[in-house]
C-alpha cells in the first residue's frame, strides 16, 4: 500500500517554543527558505503519519518530475458522493450510485498506464517485517500428508511428483507408476486416500480438464489425463461435492520419445494441447472421441508445429509382433532428464493459453517466449503464424532506459526467465503477459492482434524486486542522520533567535 505524505522527516518543534515570537531578519528567512528547498528536491525519507511502526518509502533525487499527479482524479476516484438516504427516492438512490460507480472506472487508469505513471518503484515495506493486517498472504488452513503417502514419497528413488486438483479439492501424488489421490478435506470416517496402480510405466505428470461434449455421459464433468513415459491415458471423472468417481475409459495414445509433461485447455472448445522434453519446442494436440472410423482411433494425437512427423503408434504396434525385433524397448528416463538441467537441447517448460485472445504461448529453456494465434476452422483449432521473442530482443527494447542499461539485473549472459502470466483482456486491452525472472524481476509485455492472424509482442517495462536488507540499513542511517542533522540546525536557529533577542 503506497502512502504519501506532505512533509519530510524532521523534528517537530516543541510546545513551549511553538508559544514564543522569534522575529527573524530577512536574511535568516532566506536561509531557512534555502535550506528547505534542499530537503524537498534532496533524498527523503518519509515516515508513516499515523505514528504506527511502519516501513519508510524512499524517494529519490527529482523524482517529484516522473510522477504525474492529478488531484481531481485522485479525489474523485477515492470519494464518492451519495445523497441522503431518508430524502431520496429508491429509484434515485440508485441512478446516483451506478453513476458515481461508473465516473469511479472512467478515472482508473488502466493496467498499462499504470506501469509508465510511476517511474520509480516503491515497496512499502521492509525486509523482514511483516505488514500487519495489509499482508499478501494470510494463513487459513494446514492439512498434514498421511504417514503412510509421505513414507512411500520419501522413500522411493523413482520418478515421483505431486500437485493439486483445486477444482474438485483433491491432491495428486505420483511414485513411479502409482498415482495416490487424496483428499485433504476428509473428516473423522471418511477415506483419506485411494491409489491407482495400473499403469505400466513411470507417471511423468498428471493434468485434470474439462471434459468435451458429447463425448461421455452427462454426469462425466471432467477428464484425467495421465501421461507416463510411453503413453497418455484418459480416465473420466464424475464429481459432485459429496463423491467421485473415476473411471477408466480404455483411451489412450502413445508418446514415444515425446515424454509428455506440460498440458494446457482451450476452455472454448475444451481441446488439449500439449508438449513433451523430448521433442524440443513442438506443439501437440490430443484428440478424442466417441466415434472410432476407419482411419482414425477414438484417442490420436496430431503435431502442430511440424507435419514431416506423424503419429508412430501404429508402426510401433506392428514393429513389436514381427518375431525378432526387440532392440525397441523403453527409453530411459530420471528425474535430472525431465528437469532439463543438465541438458542444451531446447525444451518447453510452460504452456499456457490466453482464452480471451485465443493466443497460445510457449517458453522455452532458453528464455524464448513463442506466441500463436489460435483459429477456429469447422470446429477445429489451428495455429496461426509464430512470434519469435529471444531475450536479445527483449534488452534492446528495454534499452531506452538508463537505468535499465546499467542494472545487473539485464545482465546479458545471466538473462533467464523461468515464468509467464497471462493478463486477459478484461484486465487489460494492451497489456498481455507478465514474465518473471530469476533474479525477482517482472517484464511487462504489450501486444496487439490487429494484423491478421499474426500476434505482436512488445516489452515496455521492467519492475525489478524489492531491496536486500543493506538498503534498508542505508536508509535506516541516512534517516538517523538526517534527524541529528535538522535538530541541530533547529537548536542553533533556536539560540541564535534567543541572543537577538537579548541584544534587543
Amino acid at each position: 500500500m503506497s502512502t504519501q505524505f506532505s512533509h519530510v522527516l524532521g523534528v517537530s518543534k516543541p510546545n513551549d517554543l511553538k508559544n514564543e515570537s522569534l522575529q527573524r531578519s530577512e536574511l535568516q528567512k532566506q536561509k531557512s527558505l534555502r535550506r528547505s528547498n534542499v530537503l524537498q528536491t534532496g533524498s527523503s525519507f518519509r515516515p508513516s503519519s499515523n505514528g504506527l511502526n511502519s516501513s519508510y518509502g524512499f524517494q529519490m533525487s527529482g523524482s517529484n518530475g516522473f510522477i504525474k499527479n492529478d488531484d481531481s482524479i485522485s479525489k474523485s476516484s477515492r470519494k464518492i458522493d451519495m445523497p441522503s438516504l431518508s430524502t431520496t427516492s429508491p429509484l434515485l438512490l440508485a441512478n446516483k450510485c451506478i453513476s458515481n460507480a461508473i465516473a469511479k472506472d472512467n478515472n482508473t487508469l488502466p493496467l498499462n498506464q499504470v506501469l509508465t505513471t510511476y517511474a520509480i518503484d516503491s515497496y512499502n515495506y521492509k525486509n523482514g517485517e511483516s505488514l500487519g493486517p495489509f499482508t499478501r498472504f494470510e494463513k487459513t488452513n494446514i492439512y498434514n500428508i498421511p504417514d503412510e503417502i509421505l513414507e512411500q514419497y520419501s522413500n522411493s528413488n523413482n520418478i515421483k511428483n505431486m500437485g493439486l486438483f483445486t477444482e474438485i479439492k483433491k491432491a495428486w501424488i505420483s511414485i513411479d507408476n502409482k498415482l495416490i489421490i487424496w483428499n485433504y478435506e476428509s473428516v473423522i470416517g471418511e477415506q483419506d486416500y485411494f491409489t491407482i496402480d495400473e499403469f505400466t510405466h513411470p507417471i511423468l505428470t498428471v493434468k485434470l480438464v474439462k471434459a468435451k461434449k458429447n463425448v461421455f455421459v452427462d454426469s462425466v464433468n471432467y477428464v484425467l489425463l495421465v501421461s507416463t513415459s510411453m503413453d497418455i491415458h484418459i480416465l473420466a471423472i464424475e464429481y459432485t461435492p459429496k463423491r467421485l468417481d473415476i473411471s477408466n475409459t480404455g483411451m489412450s495414445v502413445s508418446t514415444i520419445g515425446l515424454m509428455a509433461n506440460k498440458f494446457t485447455i482451450l476452455k472454448k472448445t475444451n481441446e488439449i494441447f500439449f508438449t513433451g522434453i523430448g521433442d524440443g519446442e513442438n506443439i501437440w494436440k490430443l484428440n478424442y472421441s466417441n466415434t472410432e472410423e476407419w482411419f482414425q482411433t477414438k484417442c490420436g494425437k496430431e503435431c502442430l508445429t511440424k507435419s514431416s512427423i506423424g503419429d508412430m503408434s501404429f508402426a510401433y504396434k506392428l514393429l513389436t509382433k514381427i518375431p525378432g525385433v526387440s532392440t525397441l524397448t523403453e527409453p530411459t528416463i530420471n528425474s535430472a532428464s525431465l528437469n532439463n538441467k543438465d541438458n542444451k537441447t531446447e525444451t518447453i517448460i510452460q504452456l499456457e493459453v490466453d482464452d480471451s485472445r485465443n493466443i497460445l504461448y510457449t517458453l522455452s529453456s532458453k528464455s524464448i517466449i513463442r506466441a500463436y494465434r489460435l483459429k477456429i476452422v469447422n470446429g477445429k483449432t489451428e495455429l496461426g503464424n509464430r512470434v519469435f521473442k529471444a531475450p536479445l530482443d527483449i534488452l534492446k527494447e528495454l534499452s531506452t532506459s538508463t537505468t535499465n542499461l546499467q542494472s545487473p539485473l539485464l545482465n546479458r549472459t545471466k538473462f533467464k526467465i523461468i515464468s509467464i502470466n497471462i493478463v486477459s483482456k478484461q484486465e487489460s486491452d494492451n497489456l498481455y503477459l507478465i514474465a518473471g525472472m530469476n533474479n525477482g524481476s517482472r517484464l511487462y509485455i504489450n501486444g496487439s492482434t490487429t494484423w491478421g492472424d499474426r500476434v505482436t509482442l512488445t516489452t515496455v517495462y521492467i519492475k525489478f524486486p524489492p531491496p536486500d536488507s543493506k538498503f534498508f540499513e542505508t536508509v535506516e542511517n541516512l534517516k538517523k542522520q538526517q534527524e541529528q542533522l535538522q535538530q541541530n540546525e533547529f537548536m542553533n536557529h533556536a539560540q541564535t533567535s534567543n541572543e537577538s533577542d537579548k541584544m534587543v
